[in-house]
């Protein structure tokens, strides 16, 4: 599993998404979230974009990157679907 949530004292819930290891660091982003439902959607929707590559890891990439990251993961995807 790439994250998990936990219900907080104040009813809230805290989404926790791990992006695994960048340069050497583990990268671990928090949302919290009024519902236990929009925990698991938001859950859900990361570890989907997980696998299949779609998550943007290095903020510094230029245009130029992620157009190619886009280009590479996501078109490449859509035309494998409709096959």
């Amino acid at each position: 599993m790439a994250g998990h949530y936990i219900k907080l004292e104040s009813g809230k819930y805290r989404v926790t998404m791990d992006y695994g290891i960048i340069n050497g660091e583990r990268v671990r982003k928090n949302k919290n979230v009024s519902t236990e439902a929009e925990a698991k959607k938001l859950l859900n929707e990361f570890e989907y974009n997980q696998q299949r590559n779609l998550l943007v890891q290095n903020s510094k990439m230029t245009l130029a990157e992620f157009l190619e990251h886009w280009m590479d993961n996501y078109v490449k995807s859509l035309a494998l679907h409709k096959k």
